[in-house]
Parts: C-alpha cells; structure tokens; sequence
C-alpha cells in the first residue's frame, strides 16, 4: 500500500438549522421541611396538628424552657442551640431568616475558631462575640455536643448575659441530657 497524505474533511452544505426541541417542564421539586415549620405543614399520621408550634419547639420542649430565661432581659432578641452538626436543636424569641442556615453558619464560625485556638495554643475555646452595627451574637459552647447562640439588640452590656448564661448553663445541659 501506498501512503497518502490525510485529507481535511469535507465541510457539510450550509443548511437551516431548526431549532432544537425543547424538554418538557419538569415539576419543581418541593423543599426539604425546616425544623421550625409547622406540624401542619409536615403532617405526622395520628399526630395533633397545630398552625403555630414549630415542629423543633414540641420536640425539645425541656430545652426550649431552658431558654426561656434569655428572653427575660430585653436586649435579647432571639436564643438557639446548636448541635456539633450545624443543626437548629430549639430556639425562643423573635424569628431568625433561614435558622438552618444561622446554625450551620454558627458552627463553622465555632469549628475556625477553635483551630485558631489549637493553632496559637490557647485554652479551648469557650464562646464567641461578634459585633455588628446594632446587633451581637453571642455564642457559648454548652458542651462538645452544642452550643448556645444569643442574638442581641445593641453591642453593650454583655457582662450581664454573660452571668445569666453561666447561670443557665447547668440547667441547660440537664436538658440536653449531658448534665
């Protein structure tokens, strides 16, 4: 056999293109339920069904309880704990945007901190506070389980908080079952 040079490949006639069909509308898939929606908004089989108690305060109702005392200083806008995995576990006070989001994020910002804490050979880290204009986040670690996150009116007086959370956190731990 002889060899031959390759040739480049023939360039197909110019046509008009019809446009190409389009997929049928798939349906949008429903949200994953939050904690903090509604029994009847995620029915339970055989469950009381009620418009107004989120799902996570019915749950953890001793925990909740135990939050209840925050709510009593007025500087104190809304209190959540927090399980190691980023999770919402009870919260009281006014509503937090995408509590699932809040925890997630709350943990992150408790996880970098603690290895900065390793990093710089600091005793373990106890609690955070992070200042914003009008607002705190105060966040305590209950246990290696939880945590505890305040969110305040203002960025003063958390000498007071910081005497009721050492307070409340003997109870709260009994309510999470790590007393």
């Amino acid at each position: 056999p002889v060899w031959q040079e390759p040739q480049p490949p023939a360039k197909p006639a110019v046509q008009a293109a019809e446009p190409a069909p389009q997929p049928a509308p798939q349906p949008v898939a429903a949200p994953a339920p939050s904690v903090f929606q509604t029994v009847e908004e995620v029915p339970t089989p055989g469950a009381p069904t009620s418009a107004n108690v989120p799902m996570a305060m019915a749950q953890n109702a001793a925990v909740q309880a135990e939050l209840r005392p925050f709510l009593d200083k007025p500087e104190i806008e809304s209190a959540m704990v927090i399980s190691a995995k980023g999770e919402p576990v009870a919260w009281v006070g006014q509503p937090i945007e995408d509590p699932d989001t809040f925890a997630a994020y709350v943990r992150t910002l408790m996880s970098i901190s603690s290895i900065f804490g390793d990093k710089h050979q600091l005793s373990p880290l106890q609690g955070l506070s992070l200042e914003y204009l009008g607002k705190t986040l105060i966040v305590n670690r209950v246990s290696e389980g939880h945590s505890l996150a305040l969110l305040m009116r203002g960025t003063g007086g958390t000498g007071v908080i910081r005497y009721l959370i050492s307070k409340q956190m003997p109870p709260l731990k009994a309510a999470l079952g790590e007393a």
